[in-house]
């Protein structure tokens, strides 16, 4: 077990590795109204009754996650007689691209964007509403994971739907390591009687045994690699909720937010044992200690990672050990959030009725549904059991996508833990999201150099915060 002393950052390699932290870093690895109904079931009649079928229409679909795009694109394009472009960005380029596109009048028949961003794109009006061509595809609310109003919603309008059920925060374990150390039988592995029964305590005396030093007092292995513990993200959003913190003041998907309530003391009492975990050497920061190659987690040095649950990030078949996975802990209640990636439409799409087929089918369609969750590791947000019933028991899709159904009420193999999980948004707000993630970026950045305490400087950024609210009301 290792006693540290406390972690000594400048605010030059603060800022090196605040440019890679938080839920960017996180989420790059996975990789108005329609003024006519579409005209998907006019065009199938007259196929039936023998008239040639129509040209693919052509549509433009622009994401950050590359090539995964490719495993089911072509049954879309089948199923809704279009012929797409795939336009692919880097996740560190991609929203800013985007809004200037959308600003330029080219961006994309069909969007992906991420949660964190709702808050940025779903007040600008330029996203066509999904709900008229819903009840025309007849989608059936009841098997979307979540209301999808309050999924995807602002001020009562559906501008994106989720492509799959919105994944929880897990650590990603080194199993060959945690075997080695003596401590994989103490963790809450799917399966087990006791999976998700970590709480807050159980991690920090993790993180103590964990920790390895060798006969010169260097670390050996950390408990923890990444900056995600001490960075502001939805996972640090599930602590804060996971101890009955709460970001604002209404529901997220309301879109009134008038204060930010991240100087509760239940919010700030997470906020610092987050980083405290840091501050204490538990988790280890690159830009400060210097680069490991392969990055901490896949050489081997730490025994966890904390990260989206799903086969894209971390690939078994990638590494050099075992691996199994583990849910994030918990304060007082567990806790997941409820938005994920999303598809959108382009309001000043030439092919809305097209562009909006194809997002519906991506989301709806079965055959679509299965590649999806093969290929990603994720449960579709539409029939997202069905799917996992059809799994290979004992396979990792199986593990993975039942870890990130576990909370969900309906669908988790663990109904009583479900019913007691607490849901809390991914994104940060429609008055001041990029305000919001800036200042609290800054708090953060003067508690890990030592210039604040934790509960000063996130008190003064909430101060801030529910400032720019004020003036934006």
């Amino acid at each position: 077990m290792k006693t540290t002393e406390k972690l000594n950052v400048s605010r030059r390699d603060f800022l090196k590795w605040s440019a890679v932290a938080g839920t960017g870093a996180l989420l790059a690895s996975c990789a108005s109204a329609p003024t006519s109904a579409p005209a998907q079931e006019e065009a199938s009649s007259e196929t039936q009754a023998g008239a040639p079928a129509a040209e693919a229409t052509p549509i433009r679909f622009s994401t950050w996650w590359g090539t995964f795009w490719n495993d089911y694109a072509p049954i879309i394009e089948e199923k809704t007689n279009t012929q797409a472009t795939l336009e692919s960005t880097p996740w560190s380029e991609y929203h800013d691209k985007l809004k200037l596109q959308l600003a330029g009048g080219t961006a994309a028949d069909v969007m992906m964007i991420a949660n964190v961003f709702m808050g940025d794109f779903w007040t600008a009006s330029q996203l066509r509403p999904f709900d008229d061509h819903l009840v025309v595809r007849n989608f059936d609310a009841s098997k979307y994971y979540w209301d999808p109003v309050e999924v995807g919603g602002y001020q009562g309008e559906i501008l994106g739907l989720d492509q799959y059920v919105a994944h929880p925060c897990v650590f990603h374990v080194n199993k060959t390591l945690t075997d080695e150390l003596g401590l994989t039988d103490t963790l809450p592995e799917f399966g087990k009687d006791n999976f998700d029964e970590w709480q807050w305590d159980d991690l920090v005396a993790f993180c103590q045994a964990a920790t390895q030093t060798n006969a010169d007092g260097q670390t050996e292995t950390w408990a923890i690699a990444g900056p995600l513990m001490s960075g502001w993200s939805y996972c640090t959003k599930h602590f804060v909720y996971g101890n009955d913190g709460q970001q604002f003041d209404t529901w997220w998907y309301e879109g009134d937010e008038a204060e930010c309530q991240l100087d509760s003391p239940e919010a700030l009492e997470a906020i610092t044992e987050t980083i405290d975990l840091t501050l204490q050497g538990y988790t280890y920061l690159e830009a400060v200690a210097g680069p490991i190659e392969g990055g901490t987690y896949r050489a081997g040095r730490a025994a966890l990672t904390l990260a989206p649950v799903g086969l894209t990030l971390h690939r078994s078949d990638q590494l050099d050990f075992e691996k199994t996975y583990i849910h994030a802990p918990w304060f007082k209640q567990r806790a997941i959030h409820t938005t994920g990636d999303f598809l959108t439409v382009n309001k000043a799409s030439k092919a809305p009725d097209a562009a909006m087929d194809y997002a519906i089918t991506q989301i709806i369609d079965e055959d679509v549904g299965r590649q999806f969750i093969r290929t990603m590791g994720l449960a579709p947000a539409y029939n997202g059991k069905l799917y996992y019933d059809e799994l290979e028991d004992g396979t990792e899709v199986k593990t993975v996508v039942g870890i990130h159904l576990s909370r969900w009420e309906g669908f988790s193999a663990y109904p009583e833990q479900a019913k007691a999980s607490i849901h809390y948004p991914g994104h940060d707000g429609f008055k001041a999201a990029a305000f919001l993630r800036d200042t609290l970026r800054s708090a953060f950045e003067a508690a890990l150099i030592g210039e604040k305490p934790t509960e000063q400087a996130v008190t003064e950024a909430v101060a801030d915060i529910n400032a720019e609210l004020a003036a934006k009301s």
